[in-house]
């Protein structure tokens, strides 16, 4: 993985739109492969359950406790009476290598 990493290169395009992309690769034998995905907002306007539940998902394997999650979610509830500093306390609870990235 590490050395396809150093043999990628990142091109802004301005006529792709925000929130898409578009990969080609170019295979041994000079094939070129492109896959296109174009998304929108709407892609990504995920309902509260599936948020959390690919929130959780994606902070288990960061090492993000469980409680983190809960606190956030307790806060969003409470809102608009949620205090601002109930969440920021939540990013005390990451790991360390979380936290410096």
């Amino acid at each position: 993985m590490n050395d396809l990493i150093t043999r990628v290169e990142l091109v802004s395009d301005p006529s792709i739109p925000i929130l898409s992309a578009v990969i080609e690769a170019e295979t041994e034998d000079g094939k070129k492969l492109v896959r296109e995905q174009r998304m929108t907002a709407a892609d990504y306007a995920y309902d509260l359950p599936t948020l959390s539940a690919m929130l959780r998902r994606i902070g288990g394997e960061e090492g993000v406790p469980t409680s983190a999650f809960d606190r956030l979610e307790r806060f969003v509830e409470r809102l608009p009476q949620g205090a601002i500093d109930d969440a920021i306390s939540v990013f005390t609870l990451a790991p360390s290598h979380a936290r410096a990235a």
